[in-house]
């Protein structure tokens, strides 16, 4: 029998590589210490953004590996029901309008444009259309809207730009440049008064002296001084093959570039415009070229600044690694709006999928073997007829998604702080050394060092904007 009044048929939910949903009596808590009451358990999949529904339920997204849904969650019946489940392409994000009851749902499509979309809270889709960009804002950067409750319009931000965005796709330009990156723009229910984050995430990358790997104990690492210390954020930071220089990510000019430096002297070899966005940076074999993920779009930079663009079928989410002896790359594409890891020929535009199942991280071994990191944090390698978990590394769970191949060893570090290494070839485990807390990644290695990437200092502050009257 259908359910009364045409409720949604609730199941339970099954969750676990999540945080728990939990709520907290604000009122209460003016007076006495409260601990935080948990609604919700994690199982077997991921949930995030949790906001309350006029009628008491929760919305959340929800995912299993990376294909995102939207549920609705009841407190009263500890079940949920799935609200919005595209049939194509992603999620992205999504907001909910107190006053207007309604959904706003931002999602990439199989044609790789992201569109914005109104639902209602039964999951009916009122309208869907495409986000008409600006030459200011990045072909495939991804987009977070947030409802203006005064305009009956959304708003996003993309760094040190403001931008309205339309139920109808169309963006227009807030005259409100920030000197400090604002991102998240959420307004309040009176319309009056805008919420952001504020400010860079400082990063520091600093130089390890490396031990012999024949030592019977961990290296303890407990004092390391940054490489090239700024109050902005750095990362992805490389050796250079058969050279003294370090390549790198950095916002010291205001933007994210690309450097390189041998510790005395630095140099910015790109000059991306406003709010560029870099997901990935490896060198070519010879030292004399970097290639670039900027935008979502592959650059080869040469060290005086030659740029080389190349063609992709799809925009890219991240760059793995670069093989630049037979022009192949291994990268995150979203093709047909779904994040797909491949190796990509980048002579003749043709790539292969790395696995069947979502990948988190990739890199290839100087033998031929493409090891992955899918999102449970399980390490991968080629197997005689399927993919075979490398055992060794079951719990070796990371502080950060990457990881690194250097000839046939695998190297990363652990939420204990610890850089591990694994041999391929004599599949050897060893626990290499033990650092700080503030460790963020393990970037690069080679015989004498570490290049390691680490918090400096947490900068963000939520700042309040008035609307003028």
């Amino acid at each position: 029998m259908p359910p009364p009044n045409n409720q949604p048929v609730y199941q339970q939910v099954s969750q676990k590589d999540c945080y728990d949903l939990v709520s907290l009596n604000f009122h209460k808590a003016l007076t006495t210490p409260q601990q935080p009451k948990i609604i919700l358990s994690c199982k077997n999949s991921n949930v995030k953004k949790p906001i309350w529904l006029n009628d008491g339920d929760i919305a959340l997204m929800q995912s299993y590996a990376d294909k995102w849904k939207i549920i609705r969650y009841s407190p009263e019946r500890d079940q949920s029901a799935e609200l919005y489940k595209p049939g194509a392409g992603n999620i992205i994000d999504y907001v909910y309008s107190r006053s207007d009851d309604i959904f706003a749902v931002s999602r990439f499509h199989s044609d790789g444009k992201q569109y914005i979309e109104l639902v209602e809270p039964s999951g009916k889709l009122m309208s869907s259309h495409p986000i008409q960009r600006p030459e200011e804002i990045a072909e495939y950067r991804p987009l977070y809207p947030n409802f203006d409750p005064l305009n009956r319009q959304l708003v996003f931000s993309t760094g040190r730009q403001l931008f309205s965005l339309s139920y109808q796709g169309k963006v227009a330009k807030i005259d409100l440049p920030f000197s400090d990156r604002m991102a998240l723009p959420e307004f309040h229910p009176n319309g009056k008064r805008m919420l952001m984050i504020k400010g860079p995430y400082d990063s520091d990358i600093v130089k390890v002296p490396r031990e012999s790997e024949t030592q019977t104990t961990p290296q303890e690492i407990e004092n390391y001084s940054s490489f090239e210390r700024t109050n902005l954020g750095e990362d992805y930071s490389l050796f250079q093959p058969g050279g003294n220089l370090i390549a790198f990510w950095s916002e010291r000019s205001g933007e994210q570039q690309v450097w390189v430096s041998n510790g005395t002297n630095s140099k910015k070899l790109t000059n991306f415009p406003m709010d560029t966005y870099i997901n990935g940076i490896d060198w070519s074999a010879d030292g004399e070229s970097v290639l670039v993920n900027g935008n979502g779009i592959l650059h080869r930079v040469t060290l005086d600044s030659r740029q080389e663009v190349y063609s992709l079928m799809h925009p890219v989410i991240f760059l793995y690694q670069w093989d630049s002896r037979n022009d192949t790359a291994l990268l995150l594409l979203r093709i047909n709006g779904q994040p797909k890891a491949v190796e990509y020929n980048l002579l003749n535009n043709s790539y292969r999928e790395l696995s069947d199942t979502p990948v988190l991280w990739a890199q290839k071994s100087d033998s031929g073997e493409v090891i992955v990191k899918d999102y449970f944090g399980q390490y991968w390698r080629p197997g005689a007829v399927e993919p075979k978990r490398i055992e060794a590394l079951a719990n070796q769970t990371s502080k950060s998604k990457s990881f690194l191949i250097v000839g046939d060893v695998i190297y990363s570090v652990n939420k204990k702080s610890q850089i591990w290494a694994y041999d391929l070839l004599q599949n050897k485990f060893n626990i290499l050394a033990q650092l700080n807390s503030n460790v963020d990644s393990l970037n690069d290695v080679n015989d004498k060092e570490y290049l390691i990437t680490i918090q400096a200092a947490a900068k963000k502050e939520v700042v309040e904007l008035s609307v003028a009257q």
